[in-house]
């Protein structure tokens, strides 16, 4: 399919045809080739976080799905949010993502699992540059850096949902145990979950639920991009996969250094003003 044995491929798959490609995404084959190390250490996961599939479930649940909302996944990944939104009964989504990759598998995934039922709309595109519209529910996982960080990532989120509308941000935080005078001292200044949480109300946001992995959901997370970027090199071998491989195993190696000092939760917010 590819030449990864190599300089940056040439013959990259052909896109989906249920995905659309916005002008905002550029050279389609420059994205194959930059999403190629995310695809390595996550090719074979449906979560793309830290958070259990207990954890995932009460995130969905949280989110009140009905049929009429319509639902934006800002870096769906490969669209698991938006295909559990369908099987809850919504008709009417959008999925956005930069990586080719990534939405290959979520037209994929959802043609299997929503066959004759409403199909989430898959867009590649960067988000932060597409004109804000506003939906019911809209949801952000793990993707903090479209919008340069929490801060200008909540404001976009709540831009683009309408009041009485919801929101779910996923992102990181300063780690419950850690004490913020001396973290910052050495490792500069991290957001706390209150930071997270004032800058939500600044937007017209009011939190009703906030969902806090645990060790074991960071644990699995390792070891599924452990897994993938070991799998990903056997099938692919060459420098590119060598790489990758050493990429997963650094940044396992900063985790297990700032364990004690990031951690992540998801908030769950209503539009209200």
């Amino acid at each position: 399919m590819t030449d990864r044995t190599g300089e940056p491929a040439t013959g990259w798959p052909t896109l989906d045809a249920e995905i659309t490609v916005d002008r905002s995404a550029g050279e389609v084959n420059a994205l194959w080739d930059r999403f190629e190390v995310f695809e390595a250490m996550h090719h074979s996961q449906h979560l793309c976080n830290p958070l259990t599939e207990f954890e995932f479930d009460a995130t969905v649940a949280a989110m009140g799905f009905d049929a009429d909302h319509r639902v934006l996944d800002v870096a769906c990944g490969p669209g698991e949010f938006l295909i559990r939104a369908h099987e809850a009964g919504v008709i009417g989504s959008l999925g956005v993502d930069l990586s080719p990759w990534m939405l290959q598998t979520a037209a994929g995934r959802a043609r299997t699992r929503l066959a004759g039922t409403s199909r989430p709309n898959w867009l590649l595109a960067d988000a932060a540059k597409l004109v804000p519209r506003r939906f019911d529910r809209v949801v952000c996982l793990g993707a903090e850096w479209v919008w340069h960080g929490m801060t200008g990532t909540v404001a976009a989120l709540a831009e683009r949902v309408e009041v009485g509308g919801r929101v779910a941000y996923g992102g990181p935080r300063l780690h419950f145990d850690a004490d913020v005078a001396s973290t910052t001292a050495s490792f500069g200044r991290l957001e706390t979950a209150e930071d997270v949480e004032r800058r939500m109300r600044a937007c017209g946001l009011r939190v009703r639920d906030r969902i806090d992995p645990g060790e074991a959901g960071w644990r699995a997370y390792l070891e599924r991009g452990r897994y993938d970027a070991e799998t990903w090199a056997r099938r692919h071998p060459g420098p590119r996969a060598d790489r990758w491989l050493a990429d997963q195993a650094e940044w396992e190696t900063r985790y297990e250094a700032e364990r004690e000092i990031v951690g992540w939760s998801v908030w769950v917010a209503d539009r209200v003003a």
